[in-house]
């Protein structure tokens, strides 16, 4: 398999570790140590106990991650099923803000906490679907041209490669 861009790599990486900072937010229930919204409980650093820490560090992590997803969405421009997959990935995660700012402010109603988890898993999913789309990209980039001496098989003179059709399995994988 080829490997992933670097900078889609480094968006999946923010993006486990805003979820599973998120994880922790919840499952230690930190949410309503950081009241607010942009800031919690009206300053910029949360009080030094460890939950408010999880929990600012969260948010610190999300602001970053839809902050890289721009910078993703501007440098994928050019390829236009990893630029769609990143501009998903980006709506998603400026959705994602918007409920959780709400959620915040109205005090964690769990209506807003399911959509939040939800938005969260999509979020997740678009990303799993970016890292597929570029992957076959690298693929493509990499893999010879069909009009190469390496694709013929025996006995083909590479001048009559441009007549044949492709076969059912190019069909299928393009």
């Amino acid at each position: 398999f080829p490997p992933l861009r670097p900078a889609v790599l480094l968006g999946l990486v923010d993006g486990v570790t805003v979820v599973l900072l998120g994880a922790l937010v919840s499952n230690y229930h930190a949410g309503l140590l950081c009241q607010g919204f942009p800031l919690g409980n009206g300053i910029l650093l949360p009080a030094a106990t460890r939950l408010a820490v999880i929990h600012w560090v969260h948010r610190v992590a999300a602001f970053t991650f839809v902050g890289y997803l721009f910078w993703l969405v501007i440098r994928l421009r050019g390829q236009r099923r990893a630029y769609r997959a990143a501009l998903l990935t980006l709506g998603l995660a400026l959705v994602q803000v918007v409920v959780a700012a709400t959620m915040v402010l109205q005090l964690l109603p769990p209506g807003l906490r399911i959509l939040h988890l939800m938005l969260g898993t999509a979020i997740w999913a678009s990303l799993v679907r970016l890292a597929w789309v570029d992957r076959r990209a690298v693929a493509a980039e990499v893999e010879p041209t069909a009009s190469s001496p390496m694709n013929e098989p025996s006995g083909v003179l590479p001048s009559r490669a441009a007549d044949r059709r492709p076969g059912i399995w190019s069909d299928l994988v393009t």
